[in-house]
């Protein structure tokens, strides 16, 4: 008898669950954009939204597992994890090869440095071709400011490039798709000055 409450309780409360979910109908198709074309922010405030999405890849960089403060920590003398016998970690040895900068293109830190970091450079390239095309309707010295503040956020996230890697792309056209050309250490250093 109480298998059967069970049951009976399972398949009322599945078919409630099931029963309050719907669809929704999106009103613009806006996929793959930052924000609508019917946006037009009103207030500083707005404006400071748009700003925010350029900025998420930087928490994403910096504080997520195997992200660069790991990657630079590690590899240095500022951070060790010990790997002990039973206890410890250990995890593929790869803390011992980044402390011994033996690390290779495989190693997830590697991996998650540039990805994270280019798609914060990818962001602020979406927002600032939005802001040109009109995509994003800002005038005057607002839109000044705004771009002022992506080109400096994309210059800090080359400056973790090229601490990092050395030789990178330099990319700046979000509808670029080719494969960009690597740029020497001083070309970019220079590109991030004059941004």
């Amino acid at each position: 008898m109480k298998t059967n409450i069970k049951l009976w309780t399972m398949g009322l409360m599945t078919a409630a669950l099931l029963g309050n979910t719907a669809c929704t109908d999106l009103l613009h198709e806006s996929y793959g954009q930052v924000v609508s074309e019917d946006y037009v922010p009103k207030t500083e405030e707005d404006v400071s939204y748009l700003v925010n999405a350029a900025y998420i890849p930087w928490r994403e960089t910096l504080l997520q597992w195997n992200g660069v403060v790991r990657a630079q920590e590690l590899c240095a003398d500022q951070d060790v994890l010990p790997a002990r016998d039973g206890i410890g970690w250990v995890d593929g040895y790869i803390y011992k090869r980044w402390h011994q900068h033996t690390w290779t293109t495989e190693d997830d830190g590697v991996l998650q440095g540039w990805e994270r970091t280019y798609n914060g450079v990818n962001t602020c390239n979406r927002i600032l071709s939005q802001i040109e095309e009109g995509v994003i309707s800002v005038d005057g010295e607002t839109k000044e400011k705004l771009i002022a503040e992506l080109k400096v956020l994309r210059a800090s996230y080359y400056y973790i490039l090229i601490d990092l890697y050395g030789n990178v792309p330099i990319v700046t056209d979000f509808k670029d798709t080719s494969l960009p050309q690597q740029s020497t250490r001083k070309e970019v250093f220079d590109f991030i000055v004059k941004e």
